[in-house]
């Protein structure tokens, strides 16, 4: 038994926990970012982060990314994020990869570049998405990259990625983009469900391979299903009509 005086304080059951510090103090630069809305504005806010030490900051690569990659930037904005992308070490953000996959996707010609994005996600332990592969397979339909896209597909398949809504329809199109009208068919046709923009796609497949008898018959089918055809579906079946001769399909 131990001798301590029973008035004396019992030793505590856990460490005392040492006095909580206070976080760091936000750096001035960041609270302007909520400002920079286009490139111009963040051009000279980045370059003072740079020289601050900031370059890697998770703020300042989201939105540099985000602003690089969006609808209508030039190419060399895109060359330019990546360039601060791969300067950032061990990046985790799956976020960020996909941001930049999607610019990839906007940009012709740029399969082999965003396989290499790819491979970097993979090797930082950074687990895909359903995002990742669609615009991988989309930056393979832009850039005419079947083998590639082929190679996508396999992986999407390993993860369970390639039989999700978002996910049939892309593969689709990179197929029928790449000239394989048959692949395209196959992924359609083990398709579960009906889903009105996979009908789409395959429609579109079936007009560029010069095969308006199998759109029309694609249209048919989608509306005895009950498909409500969208105007992608109408201007497809058009085209077909023209093909065939038909005007009232």
């Amino acid at each position: 038994m131990s001798s301590a005086p029973l008035t004396s304080t019992p030793p505590p059951l856990l460490p005392a926990k040492s006095k909580a510090k206070s976080p760091p103090p936000q750096h001035p630069l960041l609270s302007h970012l909520p400002h920079c809305t286009s490139l111009r504005s963040l051009a000279p806010l980045h370059a003072a982060a740079v020289k601050a030490g900031l370059a890697a900051h998770p703020a300042f690569v989201t939105r540099l990314l985000t602003l690089c990659t969006a609808p209508g930037a030039h190419p060399a904005h895109l060359a330019y994020a990546r360039q601060v992308f791969d300067r950032v070490p061990h990046p985790a953000d799956a976020v960020w990869y996909n941001t930049l996959l999607r610019g990839y996707a906007r940009s012709p010609s740029s399969s082999s570049a965003a396989a290499r994005v790819f491979v970097r996600m993979l090797e930082e332990g950074v687990a895909p998405d359903t995002y990742t592969f669609v615009s991988l397979l989309k930056a393979c339909a832009a850039a005419r990259a079947g083998e590639e896209g082929r190679q996508v597909h396999a992986e999407a398949v390993k993860v369970g990625a390639a039989g999700h809504e978002y996910a049939r329809p892309t593969l689709i199109n990179m197929y029928a983009e790449c000239g394989d009208g048959r692949a395209a068919r196959a992924v359609f046709d083990r398709m579960d469900g009906d889903c009105v923009v996979s009908y789409n796609a395959m429609i579109a497949a079936a007009v560029r391979s010069s095969r308006p008898g199998e759109a029309l018959v694609l249209f048919r089918e989608m509306q005895a299903k009950g498909l409500e055809p969208t105007s992608v579906s109408v201007i497809s079946v058009l085209s077909s009509c023209a093909g065939t001769g038909e005007v009232d399909p």
